[in-house]
């Protein structure tokens, strides 16, 4: 499971809002990237997410699907991580390079 720092682990039983491909936005308590060098707590894959299924209240991204090779696992991803009666947001530009 993914690692959350210890400033957060007392925050489990307040709603969670994880993005997705942070870069450098510090919008949301948790903050996953790929990349090292960024503003995120969580190393990790989108499409692999290092947390449990209904984890979140928001699974958030801003102009990070157009940019990856399989966004539909990465979408899947994200629905998984959020809780049931919760949401998985993303924003994307108006250019989908995949399955054109």
């Amino acid at each position: 499971m993914g690692q959350i720092s210890k400033s957060m682990s007392g925050r489990m039983a307040n709603p969670l809002f994880l993005e997705v491909g942070c870069g450098q936005s510090r919008k949301y308590p948790v903050r996953l990237d790929f990349s090292t060098g960024t503003a995120a707590n969580v190393i990790g894959d989108a499409a692999n997410l290092p947390f449990r299924d209904g984890s979140f209240q928001l699974v958030y991204s801003s102009f990070v699907f157009e940019q990856l090779q399989n966004p539909q696992v990465a979408l899947r991803e994200g629905l998984h991580k959020a809780r049931f009666t919760s949401s998985a947001r993303q924003v994307t530009g108006n250019r989908c390079p995949w399955g054109s």
